[in-house]
């Protein structure tokens, strides 16, 4: 059985990924970084943080429209 909170977090995943990624592949660009060391930044401690802001805040945002 699934609650809100998980089909709220697997609707949004992909969407998650992607502005992470995004937003790593701007910075890169901008700052004028390696992208190999780009690509293995994306699996550090920091980059799992800010995966967990973006689904608690896709949680919230979401719940507060329901």
């Amino acid at each position: 059985m699934t609650c809100r909170v998980d089909e709220i977090l697997q609707d949004s995943r992909e969407i998650v990924r992607e502005t992470i990624l995004r937003f790593a592949e701007d910075l890169t660009t901008d700052f004028n970084l390696e992208p190999a060391e780009s690509a293995r930044l994306l699996e550090s401690e920091p980059a799992r943080v800010l995966r967990g802001a973006l689904e608690s805040f896709a949680v919230w945002y979401v719940g507060k429209r329901v």
